[in-house]
């Protein structure tokens, strides 16, 4: 039944989604010429005289490395990629060395598809972190390039070399323009033209998880590309918002409506996949998973929303809910100081495919909120498209309630009068640490933020003060936020309020602390310290009928992630301490009703004692206005005497190795590592050098056998300080004989150690990173976190730290990881 009444719908929202393109590009030329997005003023772009074209990305990010590819653009068949492997066994102007080994020897390691990625319609070569000491180890890994696009059989106009990383980009510029000479030009081959063939009709399609029992319903559709002639312009940023708010609204609305009809579903889920990602359609698809028992009532209300939104769009508060979110998402990579060199790399090689925008996301986000294109053309594009898909004057009622915070919120008001007790310079961030009389903290670090105010509210104590939680149950404390009601509303409603506001909240309980934390104008610096003081002190329990559905909910998620890497990573854990009753991640059948009243008995406890926490604060709002402020509102948080003792949590890892074998795709093998090293700043330097180390050597151990290697680290403080390292490798071929290799391996790198060379390099690197990172407030966010609730400081003086570490040092971390706790966890294939 329900199918039927998606096909009869679909007819017409997948005409309606074609036609969007075409649509603005309708509406802004007649009004101006189309715009470009400006470009990303870190990349170069040159044409080489043999017709090779030539992008190159200064990336200091990456201290000492660099990112090298070369993209070929070709009409790919089946069985591509053995030609295009082989370039990579022998190459003449390597004089007899392997191309692998060159590669292995600088320090390159192969991604998730290996060196050589054969794509619909080019073949991709890509090799990550090469170093690059000098010019002269840039121009022979360029040579190296050339000798490449000479050998492939496809000329040189149909190629583009990409370089990102640490690099002067006109001295790269230059050495290609002159080895460019050694190679004649081609005329490029004529490919085959992109011919939208419309739409076929979507169904709903159901498929059932035999691990779970679980029923996806999904709809898919397909529009036409984006026009090639204008993908670089204002345009795809347009079009890219607004399917992205169209997800947010589908996701949100269906989530509502499921709620009411009282049907937990274990995921709700909107994807595109758009005209940078290849040289197909443009491909939607919309995904909700739930219980066998519930599929009829649930794939109705997926039916019943796409109509509603195809037929009477969404309305005006559901549209900013999801230009907030928009925003958020993007100026989450704007505001890092940090740049990927694979990120620039995939940018490059959409501008050469399909003319895609070479602009940032700083561009990206700058534009958006610019005045580039009059308000009155901008009214125009979005009228165009709401009367197409998202009509903005609908009925309301299909959509979110709007709220206005000030009136709607039952806010706290002016709290006791107190007086600022002292005020000294913060050593760690180089800001204010003020003092009130009623023993609340504030930390506040003046910093441009564009406006905009980065805040933490933290408290000391966590999950790990709650002694009688079942093994997983404490994963679900965070989500007491969400449920509980504050300042009378339900909390997950009070975050959409104020994200109507244009203040952004989010809520983590771990096992130590609590934090409470986001972004606002500063201009809401007001409405901001009242929302804090509301969660703080103005929430009373769930109401049964939430706390039953959000159970049954949780219970539906977890079970769906089942083999998932989340999943696998609670399997591991699990491996690590067996027992352990305090694990980071959730468990299914742990939570209960009873939950939730633990969590709301722990926060009552923690914001009793606001003084033994700190609110920090990061922006460039009036120090004088924001004193004013506090001095208003901070005296109604609660304090009391008294010092703050953590509970003991017993925490016994594994001794020596655990090990579980399960079916699954696609092979892999993880190993997690754990050993309790005192986290001094220079064990914590020596631990990050040392996770560089194993990954590096892994990398060249394993080239050979074309598999994947990815290491990452953790360090805990609680309940044990402890260092942790997690290895992933995938390739075609995992067994038993990858994992002996890889314990001869660690244990060789281990009696061994890294060369006092890789150390030196990884220590620039290291000092590099922590520079960028300062640039960012989330970094000082964290920085006095760490420093008042947990005694740590791994910021001051880090350069002169970061010197100090020693070969011998990182060895030591190594054995010490190499002799501990190691839980091997190896994922096969049925054959």
């Amino acid at each position: 039944m329900h199918s039927v009444s998606v096909f009869m719908m679909k007819k017409g929202f997948v005409k309606i989604l074609a036609l969007v393109s075409a649509l603005l590009y309708s509406i802004i030329v007649p009004a101006q010429d189309l715009p470009l997005l400006p470009s990303d003023a870190a990349v170069t772009v040159a044409d080489l005289p043999d017709g090779i074209k030539c992008y190159v990305a200064s990336n200091p990010s990456h201290k000492g490395l660099a990112d090298f590819a070369i993209v070929q653009k070709v009409d790919t068949e089946e069985g591509a990629l053995s030609p295009a492997e082989s370039l990579l066994d022998s190459l003449p102007r390597l004089a007899g060395q392997s191309p692998r080994w060159y590669l292995t020897r600088h320090g390159s390691r192969p991604g998730r598809k290996g060196f050589v990625d054969v794509r619909e319609d080019a073949v991709v070569y890509h090799f990550r972190d090469i170093s690059v000491k000098d010019q002269a180890s840039v121009d022979s890994t360029l040579l190296f390039l050339m000798d490449i696009v000479d050998n492939s059989s496809y000329a040189p106009a149909d190629q583009a070399i990409i370089v990102s990383g640490d690099v002067n980009a006109a001295s790269v510029h230059q050495s290609l323009r002159s080895m460019s000479f050694m190679i004649p030009y081609g005329k490029p081959a004529q490919h085959k033209e992109y011919v939208w063939q419309g739409s076929k009709s979507a169904e709903l399609k159901q498929t059932v998880d035999p691990k779970t029992g679980q029923v996806t319903g999904s709809i898919e559709w397909a529009a036409s590309r984006t026009p090639q002639k204008v993908m670089n312009t204002v345009q795809t940023a347009l079009y890219e918002k607004t399917v992205f708010e169209l997800g947010y609204v589908l996701e949100n609305r269906i989530a509502s409506r499921l709620r009411q009809a009282d049907v937990p579903a274990a995921d709700i889920a909107f994807s595109h996949r758009n005209s940078l990602a290849g040289p197909s359609d443009e491909l939607f698809r919309l995904a909700v998973t739930v219980a066998q028992e519930h599929t009829e009532k649930a794939f109705g209300i997926m039916s019943e929303v796409m109509n509603e939104i195809d037929s009477a769009g969404a309305s005006a508060e559901e549209l900013r809910l999801a230009e907030n979110a928009y925003f958020a998402k993007l100026s989450e990579t704007a505001d890092s100081a940090f740049r990927s060199n694979a990120e620039y790399v995939e940018r490059c090689i959409a501008a050469y495919l399909y003319n895609g925008s070479l602009a940032s996301p700083v561009e990206r986000l700058a534009f958006h909120r610019s005045k580039e294109i009059s308000d009155e053309v901008r009214r125009n594009i979005f009228s165009g498209i709401s009367s197409a898909l998202l009509i903005t004057d609908a009925d309301a009622s299909a959509g979110v309630p709007f709220f206005n915070a000030a009136d709607t919120l039952a806010l706290p008001g002016i709290g006791p009068k107190i007086k600022l007790q002292s005020s000294k310079k913060d050593h760690i961030s180089g800001g204010y640490t003020w003092e009130f009389s009623n023993g609340f903290k504030v930390v506040y670090k003046p910093m441009d933020t564009g406006g905009r105010l980065h805040y933490a509210l933290c408290m000391n104590g966590g999950f790990g003060s709650i002694l009688d939680l079942e093994k997983g149950e404490g994963a679900f404390i965070s989500d007491y936020f969400d449920i509980c009601n504050i300042a009378g509303v339900k909390g997950s409603t009070f975050r959409q309020i104020l994200s109507l506001s244009g203040i952004s909240m989010d809520a983590v309980v771990n096992l130590s602390n609590v934090f409470v934390s986001g972004e606002a104008h500063k201009e809401d610096a007001e409405l901001l310290i009242r929302s804090l003081l509301a969660v703080a002190n103005s929430r009373r329990s769930p109401e049964q009928s939430v706390l039953d559905y959000y159970r049954r909910s949780q219970e539906a998620m977890v079970r769906y992630e089942k083999g998932t890497p989340a999943y696998i990573k609670t399997e591991i854990d699990s491996l690590m301490c067996p027992g352990y009753a305090y694990s980071t991640f959730k468990s299914s059948g742990k939570l209960t009703d009873k939950t939730m009243h633990k969590a709301e008995k722990l926060i009552d406890e923690l914001t009793a004692k606001m003084n033994d926490g700190v609110l920090v604060i990061v922006g460039d709002i009036s120090e004088t206005t924001l004193k004013k402020l506090l001095l208003q509102y901070v005296g109604a948080f609660k304090t009391r005497n008294g010092s703050f003792r953590r509970v003991t949590v017993q925490y016994q890892p594994v001794s020596g190795r655990a090990a579980t074998r399960r079916e699954g795709s696609p092979d892999a093998l993880l190993v997690a590592m754990s050993s309790d090293i005192a986290l001094t700043s220079s064990n914590v330097y020596a631990a990050k050098i040392a996770t560089m180390a194993i990954r590096q050597h892994l990398v060249s151990a394993f080239t050979d056998d074309h598999i994947n290697v990815e290491a990452s680290e953790a360090l805990r403080i609680y309940p044990e300080e402890r260092c942790s390292i997690m290895l992933s490798l995938n390739g075609k071929e995992i067994g038993n004989e990858t994992l002996w290799k890889l314990r001869r391996e660690i244990s060789k790198l281990a009696e061994t150690g890294p060369s006092a060379a890789f150390v030196a390099q990884a220590k620039e690197y290291l000092k590099n990173r922590y520079a960028l990172d300062m640039k960012t407030p989330e970094y000082w966010l964290y920085a006095v976190a760490l420093r008042h609730l947990d005694g740590k400081d791994f910021s001051s003086g880090y350069a002169s730290k970061i010197d100090a570490v020693t070969p011998e040092m990182v060895k030591s971390v190594i054995a010490k990881l190499e002799k501990g706790s190691q839980v091997e966890y190896m994922i096969v294939e049925k054959k």
